[in-house]
């Protein structure tokens, strides 16, 4: 293994491993946990919304609002995450938030009052979002820059193995009879047994160490990563000025001249590619059963469709360290908006074909869509998360990661509340080109103002940042 470089020279303590050791492979198996669940939630919450509306008697702007107070939740979850991780740590408030969804999980599958499920869903968003914020992190301050975007992805990939499995589980679930979606929410329930495995494996982020002056403890953990003395004191140095960074620093540090347009790009495209991936997730399934497509035909074609996000993001671990971030986000995003307006104006006319005796040539075409559109959106959302991780200096990573995704949470309060009205206007067409836009408006910002990070330290990021503030 490569003598890990001192901190005198550029600080980056990983880049000289030419294989990841047990604590690199823990944490990206923890992180891939946490996304699955946060992932497997969304997808199940849209595909059982029928059933639940047919069992409670809850109304479609019910479940609107519903929906508006989860991605309230993981707005604040977003914001207030890495809040929290900039003052107890990465690993600890990554526990913490896997606890609170876990529990919000199960009290969810008991309950069968309006007001218990408005705050069940909006204690689920904070927990998901918060935890998956937090591992992204993570991820960037651990991982070796010239594998960083392969790894990352390829714990994303993993993770998205809850969007099949949450399809296909809410398809078998649903099947058997009354009062089985409470079995969809209890399953997120079993997140907590990933609590003791995280205290056992999870090593701190030696970043955070330093900047909170635990000098030794960093450089143990460093050690322990690579099998290498290591010496973090240059690092060191570099933040003892940046150590008590709060929320309101950070902003004016984000809209800054070396970082504004930078922070434009990634607000942009954390809101087009939140917004791409769920302004219809938590209908696609109601609509399509409104179009005249059975209820478990409708539960088979989103659990086939969504498998290509899982091999979107393996197309991604290939491509993003090799070809950047920036030009495939733009290319993948503008796949998307295509296929959304594909998607709008072809999915009634197969519906009828299905229905009209051409079953299997319809289904075909829709699972088809539904692939294709979910490797490219799929693929977009796991570029933007390493772009974002990448663009901000340690001192605002957490903060800055956090408010970046909250603030798309929070756009999409609004927008999915919107979603039904849209719906009776312009019908499924209208909500699919507005779906388009979300992909076709950040692309464009990307196209003019993104930088490139692949490949690049982190500590080289700064430097760059901070030779254009000077």
């Amino acid at each position: 293994m490569a003598q890990v470089q001192q901190g005198a020279a550029s600080n980056n303590y990983f880049d000289g491993m030419q294989k990841l050791g047990k604590p690199h492979k823990h944490f990206l198996w923890i992180a891939a946990v946490c996304y699955f669940f946060d992932q497997m939630d969304m997808q199940m919450f849209g595909n059982i919304t029928p059933a639940v509306m047919e069992d409670l008697g809850f109304t479609l702007a019910q479940i609107s609002q519903m929906n508006a107070l989860n991605f309230l939740g993981m707005c604040l979850g977003g914001f207030f995450g890495g809040m929290i991780a900039t003052k107890i740590g990465r690993k600890n408030t990554l526990i913490g938030l896997v606890g609170l969804f876990s529990i919000a999980s199960i009290v969810n599958a008991l309950s069968g009052h309006y007001i218990n499920f408005l705050v069940c869903r909006f204690l689920i968003g904070f927990g998901t979002i918060g935890m998956v914020t937090v591992a992204m992190v993570y991820m960037a301050e651990m991982l070796p820059s010239h594998n960083r975007g392969k790894y990352q992805a390829l714990s994303i990939a993993a993770g998205t193995l809850g969007i099949p499995f949450g399809a296909f589980y809410c398809a078998a679930m649903v099947g058997i009879g009354a009062h089985t979606w409470r079995l969809c929410f209890l399953i997120g329930g079993i997140s907590i047994l990933l609590v003791p495995v995280a205290m056992r494996w999870l090593k701190e982020s030696p970043r955070w160490l330093v900047m909170k002056g635990r000098i030794k403890e960093a450089e143990k953990i460093v050690s322990d990563c690579t099998g290498q003395p290591c010496d973090l004191s240059a690092l060191a140095v570099s933040c003892v000025q940046t150590k008590n960074i709060g929320m309101i620093e950070s902003l004016k540090i984000m809209f800054s001249k070396p970082f504004f347009k930078q922070t434009i790009v990634v607000v942009v495209l954390a809101w087009g590619a939140t917004l791409g991936i769920f302004y219809m997730s938590n209908y696609g399934t109601t609509f399509s059963v409104d179009m005249g497509l059975q209820y478990q035909l409708t539960l088979l074609v989103a659990a086939t469709g969504v498998i290509g996000t899982p091999l979107g993001d393996v197309v991604v671990s290939m491509i993003s360290d090799k070809g950047g971030r920036r030009i495939p986000i733009i290319v993948f995003a503008c796949i998307a908006g295509c296929l959304c307006v594909l998607r709008g104006f072809a999915t009634q006319p197969l519906i009828d074909m299905i229905n009209g005796g051409s079953m299997a040539l319809g289904l075909t075409v829709l699972v088809v869509m539904g692939v294709t559109f979910s490797l490219f959106g799929g693929g977009t959302m796991t570029m933007m998360w390493t772009y974002l991780a990448e663009s901000f200096p340690t001192k605002i990573r957490s903060n800055a990661t956090g408010m970046v995704f909250g603030s798309a949470r929070l756009v999409a309060v609004f927008m999915t509340l919107t979603v039904p009205a849209v719906y009776a206007m312009s019908g499924y067409a209208g909500v699919n080109i507005v779906n388009a836009l979300w992909y076709f408006i950040p692309a464009f910002f990307g196209l003019i103002w993104g930088a490139s990070s692949a490949g690049k330290s982190l500590e080289e990021l700064e430097a760059e940042a901070e030779q254009m503030r000077c």
